[in-house]
């Protein structure tokens, strides 16, 4: 009798054997086993195959360039500007403009007008006034006493555009007014509360004993220059000053 050894019908008998309790299930695993290692057996080893030699080319193709385009960094930097772009709006206020000086009609000559003799040896101090965009600077005798403010300018012919008088009344509600009278030159005048802050500004003609010229607010301290001093500066009411006493 031929025996079928195929594995197909090896498979078969083996659940038959196993159906009518001849193998027992335990010894499964080692029948399957067995099989597998004739199934092996009988595939025979492929054979060695030839390698095919692939001729090279001496020198790469060069590649293809893609469809992507890049630009190339320049081979110098652009030059830069001095323009910048503020990001925020200035806080601070714009320059006023540079007045000039303020016509004023000087008043006649009194018949009795003696030149006298202008103060000197009186203490001196720099005043800045830091207005919106400049400080301001002003050098200035310092008149402290009664008889010292009397006189003031009374007498001087000419003075220095950077220099003027500064009257100190010792108090903060001081209401003292002033004129010209024997004041050969025009003055400009700015009262000071005794927080120093400019209170108020006016302009004074030369020999006007009939004009009175007071501050519109309490002040502490009065400072006397020449006609337009205060206006070609852009000095303001409201101006922060700064007294430095040497």
């Amino acid at each position: 009798m031929k025996v079928d050894w195929s594995r197909g019908m090896m498979l078969k008998r083996l659940w038959r054997f196993i159906g009518a309790g001849i193998i027992a299930p335990s010894s499964l695993v080692m029948v399957l086993g067995c099989l597998l290692l004739t199934a092996c057996d009988s595939n025979p080893a492929p054979a060695a195959s030839t390698p095919t030699s692939v001729a090279m080319p001496a020198t790469a193709p060069p590649i293809a360039p893609t469809a992507t385009t890049v630009a190339l960094l320049p081979t110098s930097a652009p030059a830069l500007t001095n323009t910048i772009t503020p990001s925020l709006s200035p806080t601070t206020t714009p320059c006023p403009p540079i007045a000039p000086p303020p016509t004023l009609t000087p008043a006649p000559t009194p018949s009795d007008y003696a030149p006298g003799t202008p103060q000197a040896g009186l203490p001196l101090a720099t005043l800045h006034i830091l207005t919106a965009c400049r400080n301001v600077s002003l050098k200035a005798q310092i008149a402290s006493t009664g008889p010292q403010r009397e006189q003031g300018l009374m007498g001087r012919t000419a003075m220095a555009q950077d220099e003027g008088m500064l009257f100190d009344f010792g108090r903060p509600d001081s209401a003292d007014t002033f004129w010209m009278k024997n004041t050969p030159n025009p003055l400009s005048i700015a009262f000071i509360s005794g927080d120093l802050y400019v209170v108020t500004l006016d302009e004074m003609a030369a020999f006007d004993d009939q004009s009175f010229h007071v501050s519109k607010a309490p002040y502490q301290y009065a400072v006397e220059a020449n006609a337009g001093f205060f206006t070609r500066n852009g000095v303001q009411v409201g101006d922060k000053v700064e007294i430095v006493k040497q």
